[in-house]
């Protein structure tokens, strides 16, 4: 089999194409390395310029201003920890209430614990509406309503059907 110049030529252009994709070009290399140097320059000169201002104070306006970064760096880690506190006081909520930890974004970010457990409640309230309806439908589609029939002649599995009713409907309504 003989493959043409023109057919041969397409699909090198073909491949190298493909190759290119995955590759960076020159450019997009230089871009990098440029913003890395940048960011670099930008933490040095900050560096340095908080050296030289250290420098021209005088010892007790040292003392302020280290105690000042102090603080900040504080008041960081509390924002972090309360964050963090807040967090765990959801996921404790949210476990209490059975509610899986894959909703958590959902309530993360309410602030007040007592808001966020009333939306967990009325979460939980729609959950078992929707799941108990979508069950109702099941089991009317599948299992024969014992109610209708001739009273005379009553439906031989009426009591298993209650029973299978029954059991559902305890286990969709968390009993």
């Amino acid at each position: 089999m003989e493959i043409s110049e023109e057919d041969l030529k397409k699909r090198l252009d073909e491949a190298a194409a493909k190759a290119r994709e995955g590759m960076l070009t020159q450019e997009d290399v230089d871009k990098a390395i440029s913003k890395r140097v940048a960011e670099i320059k930008k933490k040095h000169n900050e560096e340095l310029e908080d050296e030289r201002n250290k420098a021209k104070m005088s010892a007790e306006e040292l003392q302020k201003h280290e105690l000042e970064k102090i603080k900040a760096e504080k008041a960081e880690l509390e924002k972090t920890l309360k964050a963090k506190e807040h967090s765990e006081k959801i996921v404790k909520l949210m476990s209490e209430k059975e509610i899986d930890t894959e909703f958590l974004d959902l309530f993360s970010g309410i602030s007040d614990i007592d808001v966020a457990s009333a939306t967990m409640d009325k979460f939980c309230e729609k959950l078992k509406s929707k799941v108990n309806a979508a069950v109702d439908s099941k089991i009317k589609s599948h299992v024969p309503d014992t109610n209708t029939g001739n009273s005379s002649n009553p439906n031989p599995n009426a009591a298993i059907n209650n029973q299978i009713r029954a059991a559902l409907g305890r286990y969709v309504d968390g009993e």
